[in-house]
């Protein structure tokens, strides 16, 4: 790069910067007839268009907020909503997500770049010039639809840039970015990066692109890949690098930095869907990944930062919403929905379009101040000021340093954005002059307190070997610092030592030993010291003890200094707990006096008594606590008072009990403390050994006792005796025995009581069973007798895919072999050894089979190269059977016969094997319907003049009526064609009836106006009769008439096939004012204005004039007619004489420089009854008031209008009760 000369710097500077917080992006127009006004203060406003559209929106205003145009990628619109001339049939697209976008130009302001994305990734630009069609603007002849790149995704987004614009696109199946550049010079060639993680098909395609505020990040939200990639971009040389991954797992569709950059936003546009908040305060990635958060779960659309800084995003179709503070972490972002739901037809879609990035003006730049630096050994560094995203010095370098290796001048251009600095560094001198030297040692003391020590005066900058940069520093150690002081080029470096001053210190213990029940004590630090620090943080000369423990105190006054450490010892405390209840029962409310545990100093009860003793009224538990200091003694007591009547209870209860090998229990009844029995036992239960009578009492603390007796007599009890002799197998087994059951009771001679037992060698067992006092008594002599033959079995058999079986001998009940199964044979596959177990009682069979496996060879296994085919009906089976001769056969479905069942078509196959030999065989079966299969198929193809149809596949042969015998055929008019298929035991014959939409359309003309009280007929009559109609409002006829203004729509629909088409009709209003007829005083004509432009006009004399002259007192009359629009007005003029003056300006310009601003009249006498309104050009009424000092801002509902004209009308009456009556027009000049 050369460098800049200091004249084309100077020149550059004057002509770049920033046009500031302007209005260019005050109206967003998206969706389907939707739009936002951020003119007006406060939340922004609907705004209607005539856009309809999903995505990729882009619209322009001009530095005051007024709407210029706006385009959906297809179409472009003026100001009024009107598609401009030659602005149709742009090559974009409505279903791209960020398809288009507007740049101004460089070299003419009148002029726009246009860009837009085609479905088939294409990337055009055409050229708007708002100079043509009356200021309103429209599409260059001969610059539309300029193709520009190929194979884009729907990414695209602006930034700004060093005195140019970029504008960025991605691939769409590539991790490539092109950035083309726009400057003076128009557009140059892409600067292609590749940055990323993904080069399939479609990976970036769909999801939002979007820079951070400062243009150093980019953020990419690939909803078909589900991903979010971070990446840094140059906005001077338009390179993007240094990919990385910030997010997978969802689709991601939108995209937006917070206005300060702090924050990212993404929303999930699938299933649940999900807004999430990424804090980029965080410096690593892994920070800033775990900062992740969800602020709320729906199904998110497109971002954009609106001109409030707040996020703006939709719920795609039924909602919009806003983050009100998004530079907030965490749901303190203040998410909410601004507007909606919203039906179809007036929806808010999925995006809020493309934002435009005003470009830089020509206004004067910032020149900062020249430096001058002395220049000594070495190279010097020179610093930019900080905060600027890019530098360029004279020198070419592009870091915020930069060096200096001798005397001279360097400028440095900073730059952020369209913000720019200039600072120019001269440096001068060859070396430092003058340096001197000196020493200064100082001693001090530096026990709490910090030394402060200054360099000598008289220099105009300092520098502190600590970097402390003022004529004085502190020292907090002991040391050496040096000072570098300087004026101009003129140094003294001074070095200072700090030495310590000796502190005297006092250190001091003082122990103690208190008693500390509940009482503090105070200790005391010596007098006469300045300060006090206690370790607990108390800075008084006392401190107070609350529990044993240790604190120091520190006193000082200078460098004297006393440490003092003081020990409390608490003497130890004597406890005594007691529990002191008492049962008595009250009688006519006379206290008892319950006392504490006597010998206590001090005493205090729960209901604030301090004496010894307490009286009690009623049944209650209080504590008390007694102390004494002298002895350190505590009394921790507890006295409950139990009062109540005596309550007494006798109950006698006659039992007969089974005395027969027990012991019966007897119990008493539940709910009491304590028992005692007759023999001294003290439980709820007792035992009784023989009949008789025993005793119970029973009491409880509240003064309830009880008396039981119980009478025991024996019951008579009958015993049956019974002996089994049993012989058991007791080989791998361990017999069980039973007692009979009906039994509560059961004891075996081996001390089992359960109902059965075990045996594990012969022997004898008796069992008592017992039920009340019936007894049986059952003996079991249990013998062991078996008989086990071993055997070993060696076989030698071919195996193949057949597993061979070997069976152990029959005649047992049970079976085992070792590897689990427990059927007579086991199955052998390979060579092996296995054992086998076979039970029949004690008769025990164990067998050792050694098996072999031997190849079949392969010359002995046959392949039937003759498959059997067979076709049968569907509700039929078949019984196919292997060939005969083998001794073996097994089914690849397991069936092991020779035969198998087919219940419908499919394919088997055998083996069959003998010895050695093997067979395989395939049987395919196909299933033959009873009549040949027809079917049906009606067919509309929409916009198209053919159709291809497909015949189902898996046939042989096929033929249609049109002689084709591929399965593919091509119909190009409407008619009926069949198709006959066959295979091998099947025919099907496909007839299709098609029908070819291919002309249907529909168009209802161009926006329209409609005067009161006239009709529009809309004809959408199809060619096609037996089409169907859909209003706006549900009716179904063909046309449609319209009596009023509105937004009319009709959907025209022959089978599947659907196309629709939308007209808004404004109502026009004819408004005739001819004045109060009130001649300005003095005066001796006075004009009559019609005030419509481009209209046919009556007089009542027969004049045809737009305004007519009258001269005389009188009834002056005009008819006026506008198209089809017609209205009558009538005025009585009188003259007379001047009472008052009257002044109202023709134009003003309301740009709040101060000057013209505002427009009203100007009246020279008091006024009453004043009225003052303003009506556009379509006879709507846009200002009233009635206050004289009021004027026009120039707005509509809070937005300046531009260029345009306007009608007002002023009438008043002075104090003589003369009226007056001005009308007119004024014209807005920006």
């Amino acid at each position: 790069m050369k460098p800049i000369s200091i004249l084309l710097l100077i020149t550059f500077l004057f002509s770049f910067s920033r046009a500031g917080a302007q209005g260019e992006n005050n109206i967003w127009c998206f969706g389907e007839h939707q739009g936002l006004n951020f003119n007006i203060p406060g939340p922004p406003t609907l705004y209607p268009t005539a856009i309809f559209s999903q995505r990729g929106n882009s619209a322009v205003c001009n530095a005051t907020g007024n709407l210029l145009f706006y385009s959906s990628g297809t179409t472009v619109w003026d100001r009024n909503n009107v598609v401009m001339p030659n602005g149709n049939s742009l090559n974009g697209g409505t279903l791209i997500t960020q398809g288009s976008a507007i740049i101004q130009s460089f070299t003419n302001p009148d002029l726009y770049y246009l860009f837009h994305i085609s479905t088939a990734g294409k990337l055009y630009y055409s050229i708007v010039d708002m100079t043509l069609n009356f200021g309103l603007g429209a599409v260059v002849t001969g610059q539309k639809n300029i193709l520009l790149d190929s194979l884009v995704s729907e990414k695209m987004q602006i930034a700004n840039g060093f005195n140019r614009k970029w504008l960025l696109v991605h691939a769409k199946s590539s991790n490539e970015f092109h950035a083309f550049k726009i400057d003076q010079t128009g557009i140059s060639a892409p600067v292609i990066s590749n940055s990323g993680f993904y080069n399939t098909a479609d990976a970036y395609k769909v999801g939002e692109m979007k820079f951070s505020p400062d243009y150093s990040r980019v953020v990419l939200a690939n909803y078909n890949n589900k991903t979010v990639e971070l990446h840094s971009f140059n906005n001077i040389t338009g390179l993007v690098a240094n990919a990385q991954l910030l997010d997978t797992g969802v689709s991601f569709y939108g995209a937006s930095f917070s206005p300060d950059g702090s924050k990212l936003y993404t929303g999930n546009n699938a299933g649940a869907g999900g807004l999430y908040q990424y804090d980029f305060t965080y410096p690593f990635l892994p920070i800033i990944q775990a900062s992740k958060i969800t602020i709320v779960s729906s199904k998110m659309g497109g971002m954009r930062i609106g001109p409030d800084q707040k996020i703006y995003l939709t719920i795609p179709y039924s909602y919009l919403c806003v983050i009100d503070q998004p530079n907030i972490a965490g749901p303190a972002c203040n998410y909410s929905i601004l507007f909606g739901p919203y039906p179809k037809g007036n929806a808010f879609e999925t995006d809020l379009g493309s934002p435009f990035i005003p470009s830089c003006i020509a206004t004067g730049g910032s020149i900062h101040q020249d430096t001058t630096l002395c220049f000594g050994p070495g190279p010097q560094t020179l610093a930019a000021p900080a905060g600027y995203s890019g530098y360029m010095w004279s020198d070419n370098t592009t870091l915020p340093t930069d060096t200096f290796s001798g005397p001279g001048t360097k400028w440095v251009i900073c730059y952020n954005n369209c913000d720019m600095l200039v600072d120019t560094f001269h440096v001068t001198g060859s070396f430092l002059n003058n340096v001197a030297t000196a020493a200064t040692d100082t001693t001090v003391c530096f026990y709490n307190n910090i030394p402060i020590v200054s360099a000598p005066t008289g220099y105009t900058n300092y520098l502190w070997s600590d970097g402390t940069t003022l004529s004085v520093d502190t020292f907090n150690t002991p040391g050496t610092k040096w000072v570098t002081a300087y004026s101009g080029c003129d140094i003294l470096v001074d070095t200072i030592t700090i030495l310590p001053m000796p502190v005297v210190t006092n250190t001091m213990v003082t122990d103690t030993s208190v008693c500390i029940l509940d009482n503090t004590i105070t200790m005391y630090a010596p007098a006469g010291y300045a300060h006090y620090a206690w370790s607990d943080g108390t800075n008084a000369t006392s401190d107070t003890f609350r529990k044993a423990g240790i604190k120091w105190v520190e006193a000082y006054t200078s460098c004297d200094i006393l440490v003092d450490t003081i020990k409390v010892d608490t003497i130890p405390v004597i406890t005594t707990i007691a529990s002191f209840d008492t049962t008595a029962c009250l009688v006519n409310n006379v206290p008892i006096i319950l006392s504490a545990v006597p010998g206590y100093t001090t005493y205090r009860w729960s209901d604030n008594q301090t004496t010894l003793t307490d009286p009690f009224y009623f049944a209650t538990t209080k504590w008390v606590h007694g102390y004494d200091y002298g002895t350190c003694r505590l009394l921790l007591d507890t006295v409950t008072l139990h009062a109540e009547p005596v309550v007494n209870s006798i109950h006698v209860i006659d039992t007969a009990l089974c005395f027969a090998n027990n012991i019966p229990v007897l119990t008493a009844a539940g709910g009491y403390t304590f028992y005692q029995w007759s023999d001294n036992t003290l439980l709820q239960t007792d035992t009784i050994g023989q009949p008789g009578t025993k005793w119970v009492k029973g009491h409880t603390d509240f003064c309830h006792t009880f008396t039981d007796t119980f009478k025991v007599v024996a019951a008579s009890n009958d015993t049956t005796t019974i002996v089994t002799d049993t012989t058991l197998c007791l080989i791998n087994n361990i017999p069980i025995l039973s007692a009979p059951n009906g039994y509560t009771n059961y004891l075996w001679s081996d001390g089992f009581m359960q109902q059965a037992d075990t045996f594990t060698q012969p022997g004898t067992k008796w069992v008592i069973s017992q039920l009340h006092c019936d007894l049986r008594i059952d003996t079991f002599i249990v013998h062991q007798g078996y008989d086990t033959t071993f055997a070993t079995i060696d076989t030698t058999l071919c195996v193949a895919y057949i597993p061979r079986v070997v069976a152990a001998p029959p005649g047992y009940l049970s079976y085992l072999w070792s590897d689990g199964i427990t059927q007579q044979a086991d199955t052998f596959f390979a060579t092996t050894t296995k054992t086998v177990i076979a039970q029949n009682g004690c008769n025990i069979y164990s067998g050792i089979v050694n098996f072999t496996a031997v190849d079949i060879p392969q010359d002995s296994i046959f392949v039937s190269t003759n498959d059997s085919t067979t076709c049968f009906e569907s509700t039929a089976s078949i019984i196919l059977s292997a060939p005969g001769g083998y001794t073996d056969y097994l089914w690849n479905d397991g069936v092991p016969l020779q035969s198998n069942t087919f219940n419908g078509p499919g394919t088997k196959w055998v083996y069959a094997q003998s010895g050695c030999l093997m067979l395989v065989d395939t049987f395919h079966v196909y299933s033959m319907a009873t009549d040949t299969t027809i079917k049906y198929l009606d067919t509309t193809v929409c916009f198209s003049k053919e159709v291809t149809f497909t015949a189902p596949a898996g046939y042989l042969t096929y033929l249609w009526n049109n002689g084709n015998s591929t399965p593919v055929n091509t119909i190009s008019q409407n008619s009926v064609s069949w198709v006959n298929m066959h295979k091998a035991c099947a025919e099907e014959i496909d007839t299709f009836k098609t029908r070819l939409v291919d002309s249907l359309q529909v168009s209802l003309g161009n926006d329209t106006f409609l005067c009161a009280g006239d009709a529009i007929s809309l004809n959408a009559s199809s060619v096609y009769n037996d089409a169907a109609y859909l209003w706006q409002d549900n009716s179904t006829a063909s046309t449609y008439t319209i009596t009023k203004a509105g937004h009319y729509y009709v959907k025209i629909s022959v089978g599947p096939c659907v196309v629709s088409d939308t007209i808004q009709v404004h109502e026009k209003t004819l408004v005739i004012d001819l004045g109060n007829g009130k001649a300005p005083c003095g005066s001796d004509e006075l004009i009559l204005d019609a005030g419509i432009d481009n209209a046919s006009y009556s007089w009542q004399d027969g004049s045809t004039g737009k305004t007519f002259r009258a001269t005389s007192n009188g009834k002056y009359v005009v008819r006026v007619t506008e198209g089809s629009c017609t209205a009558t007005a009538s005025v009585d003029v009188a003259f007379g004489a001047c009472d008052c003056i009257v002044y109202i300006p023709d134009a003003f310009s309301p740009n709040n420089d101060g000057r013209n601003d505002l427009f009203g009249p100007y009246i020279s006498c008091p006024v009453n009854g004043f009225e003052f309104r303003i009506y556009n050009r379509w006879g709507n009424l846009v200002f009233h008031t009635q206050n004289l000092s009021e004027r026009w801002k120039g707005d509509i509902s809070g937005t300046i209008q531009d260029n345009d004209l306007f009608y007002y009308y002023i009438q008043f009456k002075d104090d003589a009760g003369h009226n007056y009556y001005y009308k007119g027009d004024v014209t807005i000049v920006q």
